[in-house]
């Protein structure tokens, strides 16, 4: 396969386990404080972390976990994970998920502003357009603008923040070794939330969800870390929108919601944008690659 082909591949898996988790965390929500229930997860996602860790012989990189640019993204990823799962216990899947989807338009505005990369004016306006799609789905007036959906947009902004941080970490690092970060980094989070909770028994159901959770977030951190360092960004980040097609199914399946119509219509909006965008940014590598092997090369004497 190629690079292009495996970044889509890693990035469709990582949306699947991203929304087992988020689904699993949403009936956990129901049971246990927040704080509670990131640290208990992140116990078990550490551990299963580890045991990968090992079986890929990568044990000899753990000191990377406290690389500058690894404590970076892992930060930014706890703080995303917190915002998320707060606004998940009092908000629909589908619509959280849908929001969340801005994320890559947020990323290209980073890069543009944070990294100098040259956007156009038709990417700025294509994230304008993606930032009307979330206003969509929040609610035309200001009623909709609630607490939670501006926590769901805070994780929009700093994931996008975790995925430039991400380009930046260097290519011999191990997958596995900046995945293990993002779940001491989210359990850490959980830990300090944890000291100002009330925290009740769990039981063995409760277990057995926590571990499927544990699971789905550690296999999401490593295959969307990977799709981010295999392909081009602009082919990979679009496959990121089936998170929109996996959560509006299990929302449907499991607690039996129906997004309304501003949800699917503010999601359209959002994806529309971004996919345009991904192609712009295509386009945009193209006429660089032409342009470089277009120039004449001095002949070696």
């Amino acid at each position: 396969m190629s690079d292009n082909a495996r970044g889509a591949l890693a990035m469709a898996i990582a949306m699947l386990c991203f929304s087992v988790t988020d689904a699993a965390m949403r009936i956990i929500l129901e049971t246990l404080p927040l704080g509670q229930a990131m640290s208990v997860r992140g116990v078990f996602a550490i551990g299963f972390a580890l045991l990968a860790v090992h079986w890929s012989g990568a044990m000899h990189r753990l000191r990377a976990v406290a690389d500058r640019k690894v404590l970076l993204r892992n930060g930014l990823e706890g703080l995303a994970a917190v915002m998320f799962l707060g606004a998940l216990a009092n908000m629909p899947l589908a619509k959280l998920v849908s929001i969340m989807q801005v994320s890559p338009l947020i990323a290209t505005a980073m890069a543009a502003l944070l990294l100098r990369e040259p956007v156009g004016w038709r990417r700025w306006m294509a994230t304008l357009v993606g930032f009307f799609g979330v206003l969509v789905i929040i609610g035309a007036d200001a009623s909709g603008i609630t607490a939670f959906a501006l926590m769901g947009l805070a994780a929009a902004f700093l994931a996008a923040g975790r995925d430039i941080a991400t380009r930046r970490i260097e290519r011999d690092v191990p997958t596995i070794i900046i995945a293990l970060g993002g779940v001491i980094a989210i359990t850490l989070m959980g830990a300090v939330l944890g000291t100002q909770e009330h925290w009740v028994p769990v039981t063995w159901p409760m277990i057995a969800l926590l571990c499927t959770s544990a699971l789905g977030v550690l296999g999401g951190n490593f295959f969307v870390s990977q799709a981010m360092r295999s392909g081009d960004i602009s082919f990979v980040a679009p496959f990121r929108y089936m998170l929109v097609l996996w959560a509006t199914l299990i929302s449907f399946t499991i607690f039996s919601e129906v997004p309304g119509w501003n949800t699917w219509l503010g999601a359209g909006i959002v994806i529309a944008a971004g996919i345009y965008t991904a192609h712009r940014e295509s386009q945009r590598r193209r006429a660089l690659t032409a342009a470089a092997d277009s120039r004449p090369r001095t002949r070696q004497h």
